[in-house]
């Protein structure tokens, strides 16, 4: 009597899947998503790091030095799958703001007489670069998230 109790697990492993496959299927999907927003992260992070590069070594010794351009241009450049419209950019030359929102256009705006810095050798500087991420799973969970990513350089 006793083995014929044990020996009916015909639909076990139905049932077992069943269960276990909605769950499995969330965390694989979690993993692709958690995926695709590092990717947009690791992006945005090597981007920053180019525009402000490129920033630190463009000084010519001249008012004439578009610090708005340089930074935008190598950012977009370095980082064409982010939508350039959704970036949003703070410099700071020396300690002071330099660009604080400035973002979707090739004639990037950095507010009053800010579009040419005098800066020395040896100054830092810093670019900070944000961008919204929308994490949708399924069609289901629509969260945002802002990546940011700093990097700070010496002039050169």
């Amino acid at each position: 009597m006793m083995r014929f109790a044990f020996a009916r697990s015909e639909g076990q492993a139905l049932v077992e899947f069943a269960l276990l496959s909605p769950l499995v299927l969330v965390l694989v999907l979690g993993m692709c998503v958690f995926g695709l927003m590092l990717n947009q992260y690791l992006i945005l992070s090597n981007a920053v790091t180019i525009g402000a590069q490129q920033l630190a070594t463009s000084r010519n010794g001249s008012s004439s030095t578009d610090a708005c351009a340089i930074v935008y241009n190598a950012v977009t450049n370095a980082a064409p799958s982010l939508t350039a419209a959704n970036l949003s950019f703070t410099i700071k030359v020396n300690g002071s703001n330099f660009v604080s929102g400035a973002s979707g256009s090739t004639n990037v705006t950095c507010g009053s007489d800010a579009s040419t810095y005098n800066a020395d050798q040896n100054d830092p500087v810093s670019v900070t670069v944000t961008y919204p991420f929308t994490a949708s799973f399924i069609g289901f969970t629509k969260q945002s998230y802002t990546m940011s990513a700093t990097v700070e350089e010496v002039l050169e």
